[in-house]
């Protein structure tokens, strides 16, 4: 069920909107960023070597790795991922995450995710991979996890995601979770700039570069974030964001309407 048209206007509260979370020069741990809240969604920080395990069992959760990292369940080795990765762990697998610095973890509530298979997980895709998908996107984003599939989009089976090429139409695996509180997506330096407002979405940015990021309340606003770091964004504001290298993006819903339907292009300077 969508609003849609019945949405009101979008408006600009009289409060900034950006939160911004780095890896401080002391090297402390910042345990979690809040997503929307600490009960739908958190973001967390590596910032030295560290075991993490999972704190909410019924969550996903996805590792947003720059070193080589171990995933166990017990004495078992469930994923040795030797470069750059995106590892992702359905609700209800247990596994702990021998995480180098620096590192992103995404966790987020997903509702009903219906039954499981762990066979088939942890989901993994390169940063390499993902690079070169990229490229023929022509500055779109590439969504990784998904409400709903759009064309050239299909279900991602395999633990290994792949891309089909034919006819230069480039045809991506996906995650669908279909009760459309989340979406996860990625972009680089070649993303197209452009200005957007959401009325009911939070996004969280996580790059290991640094990222520019503007929008307006009463005023326009500019901030220029220095990497590792995750940037947090409000709606309904009016943003921008302008990434220096790769960087990852989590969309949650603020409610139980979904996110769907909700980007309305917006203007910015900058």
């Amino acid at each position: 069920m969508k609003r849609g048209a019945q949405d009101p206007p979008v408006e600009e509260p009289d409060e900034v909107p950006v939160v911004v979370a780095t890896i401080s020069t002391s090297e402390k741990i910042i345990e979690s960023v809040p997503i929307v809240d600490s009960q739908r969604a958190q973001a967390w920080i590596i910032s030295v070597p560290r075991d993490f395990r999972p704190p909410e069992p019924d969550w996903y959760y996805i590792y947003l790795t720059s070193r080589p990292t171990r995933f166990w369940d017990g004495d078992r080795l469930l994923l040795d991922a030797k470069e750059p990765t995106v590892t992702i762990f359905p609700p209800g697998i247990e596994h702990l995450a021998r995480l180098d610095e620096p590192a992103f973890v995404f966790g987020v509530s997903a509702g009903d995710s219906g039954e499981i298979d762990p066979s088939e997980w942890p989901r993994t895709v390169t940063a390499a991979r993902i690079e070169g998908a990229l490229k023929g996107l022509g500055g779109r984003p590439l969504r990784l996890m998904v409400g709903r599939k759009l064309k050239n989009e299909e279900d991602w089976v395999d633990r290994d995601w792949s891309l089909d090429e034919q006819g230069g139409v480039l045809t991506r695996q996906v995650l669908v979770n279909k009760a459309d509180k989340f979406e996860f997506q990625a972009m680089n330096e070649g993303a197209k700039k452009a200005a957007y407002a959401h009325r009911r979405t939070t996004e969280a940015f996580a790059t290991f570069s640094d990222i520019q990021v503007f929008w307006r309340d009463t005023k326009e606003r500019f901030q220029a974030v220095k990497g590792p770091s995750i940037t947090v964004v409000s709606p309904p504001f009016c943003h921008a964001v302008s990434p220096s290298g790769m960087t990852y993006i989590l969309l949650v819903s603020n409610d139980g309407w979904g996110i769907d339907d909700d980007t309305a292009p917006c203007k910015v300077s900058g």
